[in-house]
């Protein structure tokens, strides 16, 4: 008998240990497994519609001078006065005397011209009582008919005219050399050169120095064949300038800290640039007084904002929404992307027009956030026109049901019955947070706050299924920021 128990102790034994292990496997707990959702693309993305668009060319240039002048002496002489105005930089009037030459020289002159008149006035004066004596005399002897050229001293009454005309002539050019000397402005401007002192003596001809006028200014702005197309300039076929109709233009230049504009007008164009193919338009500034006062000044260096050609019938995208300059990506009905090709009619820095064609719909939803590889067909959350997207649908949780106290295939065998409601409650707690906690990726978790935030910071309400999900998730112990949790407290 003992012998027999001694083998049978161990087989009993190891079959209870094969059964007991069975039984554990058997009953086993299964791992929760949390809700699989399918990961979609979150963007951007609104909707336009045809409208049109104002187009701006960019450019540069200098100011320069639209009348500019040299100052010549027309006569010879030593330099005996100079305006004060007259330095690099002065502001002159028009007629204001800017430069005085000897003038003694002429007025000697002056003096002798009109003393020649005077001898040239008397000579014709006798050769006149001569021909009168003469024609007197050829009566008073009976002659008939008139007497001969010659007898009534007709030549010789002539050339003392003659003289006194030259006489004459010689009075008006002393005079106008004696008003030479002083040479006054032409025009309201500055001093651009300044080339003499006082006590030169200076020869006809000889450049004094620069002038220009401030009334207008010039600036030579260079515009690609690009830009040409959508900008009448004077002079073409379309003649803006026969009608009126001139293209304006700002100018813009920093003077200091401040920043300061001046209106113009495209006036005229230039030739083509051989080097560059840029043909060159000038605009006119006629008042050189900014808005704050500030005048522009010869080779002050702008940038230069046309205003030419409106665009109708077009779509105005942000120009990042355009890739590469010749496609967009649309959302369609079924929140399905796709590429569209299209032709860019302008493009600034900032915005550009799309030409409406056959193959965009009307009032396209345009995908406005910058994406990489772009496959056609790909579902998206898109939020159009800052509406964000209804939240998926939640798959319901697999198990059972918590309250049948075998929610994880577990019977709770521990404690009283008052733990086993509190488990129970623990766990409808659980399966509701997990329930409400979906796997958001970040972009969608951070548009999801930020305009749950948006409508809290406006005085807006949550809606009351959005409240439950916040106070499940709390329940739950999830993370909540704190100005979420008050708001729905």
């Amino acid at each position: 008998m003992l012998l027999i128990l001694k083998i049978l102790l161990p087989v009993l034994i190891f079959v209870g240990a094969v059964y007991s292990s069975k039984i554990i496997k058997e009953n086993a707990p299964e791992p929760r497994q949390r809700p699989q959702f399918e990961q979609v693309l979150a963007v951007e993305a609104s909707t336009f519609n045809l409208g049109s668009m104002q187009v701006l060319l960019q450019s540069r240039g200098t100011a320069r001078p639209k009348n500019e002048n040299s100052l010549v002496p027309e006569v010879a002489g030593t330099i005996v006065s100079l305006s004060p105005n007259f330095v690099v930089g002065g502001h002159f009037k028009q007629g204001e005397p800017l430069i005085e030459l000897d003038r003694r020289e002429f007025d000697i002159a002056l003096i002798q011209a009109q003393a020649n008149v005077a001898q040239a006035s008397a000579l014709l004066q006798e050769e006149q009582a001569r021909s009168k004596q003469a024609k007197a005399d050829w009566t008073s002897l009976g002659r008939k008919g008139s007497p001969s050229a010659l007898t009534a001293r007709v030549p010789q009454v002539a050339a003392a005219r003659a003289g006194l005309a030259s006489a004459d002539a010689q009075v008006k050019k002393a005079e106008l050399d004696l008003a030479r000397t002083v040479i006054t402005a032409p025009f309201d401007g500055r001093v651009l050169e300044k080339t003499v002192a006082v006590g030169e003596f200076v020869n006809r001809g000889v450049m004094l120095g620069r002038i220009y006028a401030s009334s207008a200014l010039e600036v030579r702005l260079p515009l690609a064949a690009s830009q040409l197309a959508y900008l009448e300039i004077p002079g073409t076929q379309s003649d803006a300038a026969a009608t009126g109709e001139l293209s304006r233009v700002e100018l813009r230049a920093k003077v200091g800290t401040a920043e300061h504009m001046w209106e113009g007008k495209i006036i005229r164009s230039e030739g083509i640039d051989t080097q560059t193919q840029q043909l060159h338009v000038v605009a006119q500034v006629d008042n050189t007084a900014s808005d704050a006062g500030e005048l522009l000044r010869v080779g002050q260096y702008v940038t230069a904002t046309v205003t030419a050609e409106k665009l109708e019938g077009v779509y105005v995208l942000p120009r990042s929404a355009v890739r590469e300059d010749r496609e967009i990506v649309i959302v369609d009905q079924e929140s399905l992307i796709r590429k569209v090709p299209v032709t860019v009619a302008w493009n600034d820095e900032e915005f550009a027009a799309i030409e409406s064609e056959g193959s965009l719909p009307d009032s396209p939803v345009v995908v406005t956030t910058v994406l990489g590889t772009v496959i056609d067909g790909t579902k998206v959350r898109a939020t159009i026109d800052g509406k964000a997207p209804p939240p998926p649908e939640r798959p319901a949780k697999a198990g059972g049901s918590p309250a049948s106290g075998k929610a994880d295939g577990r019977q709770d065998q521990k404690g009283p019955a008052t733990d086993g409601s509190k488990l129970q409650n623990t766990t409808a707690a659980q399966a509701r947070a997990d329930a409400s906690s979906q796997p958001l990726s970040d972009d969608e978790r951070r548009a999801r706050l930020k305009q749950w935030r948006e409508i809290i910071e406006s005085g807006g309400t949550l809606p009351e299924q959005d409240k439950q999900q916040v106070r499940e998730r709390i329940a739950a112990g999830g993370r909540v920021p704190p100005w979420l949790r008050t708001a729905v407290e």
